[in-house]
């Protein structure tokens, strides 16, 4: 009984409008400028959608008589739409059982019980899977970003990327054991997409610089 109880009071704790999985859904819609009430209007109209316009475009119905399309195509855009299909679900479970453990005050049967931890598995999983898209997205965000903002730099930005891929292709020459520059210079051109022309030059200057190199090459 005892069991039971802290059961119970961990479902209310969980299912609470303040508990962990409100919390999670509402810092979603905050963070995707959504508002909850319409965001919860689609989760209930994809969960009683047989295959949802807007989470499957090659179905054939009328999309305009969905009111929501545009908010699902939205979440489709950062997530694959099975993903937002079994969080729709998900969230429809949670809002049922919440709605039993907090206002109804009806009492859980085993079954009841069993569905809302399974599910607090299922959300926190899709949950998951729905934040690490949306990272997904502000990294490559991010990174293209810095590659506009060093593209920006001009010739010095080619000068230190040129520069870093010299001193890598000089110290695999004194590391390895090539007879000729050009055997070196075809490996790298390849991995740099370099002429082997450049490359050699790169060695054949860097070695008229060093009076006792330790390696002599071979032209």
């Amino acid at each position: 009984m005892a069991n039971v109880s802290f059961i119970i009071n961990y479902l209310k704790n969980t299912y609470s409008e303040y508990g962990s999985i409100s919390q999670q859904f509402d810092h979603i819609f905050e963070f995707l400028q959504v508002d909850k009430n319409e965001a919860i209007d689609a989760f209930y109209e994809i969960y009683s959608t047989e295959s949802h316009p807007a989470l499957y475009p090659s179905y054939e119905k009328d999309a305009c008589h969905f009111s929501s399309v545009k908010l699902i195509q939205r979440l489709t855009s950062i997530a694959p739409p099975n993903n937002i299909d079994r969080l729709a679900i998900s969230y429809i479970i949670y809002d049922i059982t919440k709605e039993k453990i907090q206002h109804l005050n009806k009492k859980l049967t085993n079954d009841d019980i069993n569905l809302a931890l399974k599910n607090i598995e299922v959300i926190n999983f899709d949950l998951g899977v729905f934040m690490q898209c949306i990272n997904a997205q502000m990294l490559s965000t991010y990174r293209n970003d810095l590659k506009k903002s060093i593209q920006a730099l001009g010739g010095l930005t080619r000068s230190k990327k040129y520069q870093t891929i010299k001193n890598t292709i000089i110290k695999d020459w004194k590391a390895s054991s090539y007879h000729s520059y050009a055997e070196c210079a075809r490996k790298h051109a390849v991995i740099h997409g370099l002429s082997t022309k450049t490359i050699e030059k790169w060695l054949s200057d860097e070695f008229k610089k060093t009076q006792h190199g330790a390696k002599m090459p071979m032209c």
